[in-house]
């Protein structure tokens, strides 16, 4: 099967400066919601890759630490096997390129922002009609510094809490 790649990637230009700035200015909360930010051509050409290789796709546990999650999960990363960040290229060759884009959107944002490491992980989440999704968590500590979520399809809700748990902010989306 032969994917066409797209051109863009992002649907925009993004102003690396001005996300830094809102994620780590000491007065802000550390959180931007980018809509639409993946181009939609881009979008569907990745969705079709990713359900190329379903069978890839394990179920996750459905309690994580104190959390209940309902999903499926493949991960490509140092942190995660078979597969490594540098093997993707010619079985995901879309998702090589939304790694490749990544990586220079969070140089340029490393850039303003004063960190200068590389993504260490790519995640794909696959959740069931009605899943419950993920329920509050803290990531782990080898996510540093950035940590974006790309809406593919469907409703996403992106919530962070204080450590006391009361609500910081929260953003409903349709990718």
């Amino acid at each position: 099967l032969f994917l066409l790649m797209p051109q863009r990637i992002f649907s925009q230009d993004l102003d690396y400066s001005g996300i830094a700035k809102e994620l780590y200015s000491p007065t802000n909360l550390g959180v931007v919601s980018l809509p639409s930010v993946l181009d939609l051509e881009f979008i569907f050409t990745l969705l079709k890759e990713i359900q190329l290789y379903d069978h890839l796709f394990i179920q996750a546990p459905q309690k994580y630490g104190r959390s209940s999650q309902n999903l499926f999960s493949f991960e490509i990363g140092e942190y995660s096997n078979p597969y490594n960040l540098s093997q993707i290229s010619s079985t995901f060759p879309t998702l090589a390129k939304l790694h490749q884009a990544y990586c220079i959107l969070y140089k340029q944002i490393g850039h303003y922002a004063g960190f200068e490491d590389l993504p260490n992980t790519i995640c794909v989440h696959k959740y069931p009609p009605n899943s419950i999704g993920i329920e509050a968590h803290r990531d782990f500590s080898q996510f540093v510094n950035l940590i974006s979520i790309f809406t593919l399809e469907g409703e996403a809700t992106f919530s962070v809490y204080s450590s006391d748990n009361s609500l910081f902010f929260s953003d409903r989306k349709i990718a």
